[in-house]
């Protein structure tokens, strides 16, 4: 099984509540609400940060509130319906129905899928958390099934998912300044986890190639580009999973170069991350006769 990569996504299967995350249903509508009306992403992001430690909004789910009508005041479509169905995530998954849980933020994603291919590139913030719960929701999921003996397939149909998510990104055509490409690699991250987690890493290839090409934002090493950039956490996680492919593929070189950076930019506090880098960095070094000192 892979590894979880080092970024700012990698967090406990429970996580605290994210802070100013809504505490109930007509909180969470409200703040998508005003989200969309000022195109603000950061905002949009926050509301869809609805996670299992947020005790409040589930105790609430968990009274049976009249959902489809909350969001369907406040929001218009689709998002009334990606509210509604990640509510429904929160609730199954917080009850362990993993396999509803499941369902549910699968169609929350393509909620939000029909929603981004019409807006500007403001909802790219959201992008995270929507393929981070789809990652987790997947996973949980696929368990779930192994432990009743049938097939696990969630993580396969996630990946598909996540692949309609990066066709938007990577073939955006407006200007660099306001191109949706730069949510591109929070889902090619994403697609990495799941490619390793279920073993297909062939399909990393794809990823890579359109990275490389010469439409993508040439920021892949802390560049900024036309005012813009990727997060450091991003680029940390591209590097640790591109070193990994490369180390892999007997390409010590390269898999020292991106292990490297990665290695170097990881946050010191992240030690547990740093941890992770480095247990792929040393025996690359080995065979290039680099030693730590």
């Amino acid at each position: 099984g892979a590894s979880p990569a080092p970024s700012a996504s990698v967090c406990p299967t429970r996580p605290m509540s994210a802070p100013g995350a809504p505490s109930t249903a007509q909180q969470a509508a409200q703040t998508i609400s005003q989200a969309v009306s000022r195109q603000d992403g950061a905002g949009l992001a926050a509301a869809l940060r609805l996670d299992l430690g947020n005790t409040a909004l589930i105790a609430q789910l968990n009274s049976s509130p009249p959902l489809e009508q909350i969001c369907g005041r406040a929001l218009v479509e689709p998002w009334d319906e990606l509210l509604l169905e990640q509510l429904h995530y929160i609730k199954a998954a917080a009850a362990g129905e993993h396999e509803a849980a499941y369902s549910h933020c699968e169609r929350a994603a393509a909620c939000f899928q029909a929603a981004f291919e019409k807006e500007s590139d403001w909802p790219v913030p959201a992008l995270h958390s929507l393929c981070l719960n789809l990652r987790r929701a997947a996973a949980a999921a696929d368990a779930a099934l192994v432990a009743k003996g049938e097939r696990a397939a969630r993580q396969q149909e996630a990946a598909r998912t996540m692949q309609k998510f990066f066709q938007v990104c990577v073939t955006d055509r407006a200007p660099l300044p306001v191109s949706k490409k730069w949510g591109a690699l929070v889902v090619i991250n994403a697609l990495f986890h799941v490619y390793f987690a279920i073993n297909n890493l062939r399909l990393c290839q794809n990823l890579i190639r359109a990275v490389e090409g010469p439409a993508f934002p040439k920021a892949l090493d802390g560049q900024t580009v036309e005012g813009r950039h990727f997060a450091k956490a991003e680029v940390v996680t591209y590097k640790y999973f591109t070193g990994r492919l490369a180390l892999l593929n007997s390409d010590f070189g390269a898999a020292e170069r991106q292990l490297s950076w990665a290695f170097e930019r990881c946050p010191r506090a992240a030690t547990g991350n740093k941890r992770l880098v480095l247990r792929y960095l040393v025996p690359v070094r080995l065979p290039l006769g680099v030693f730590a000192s």
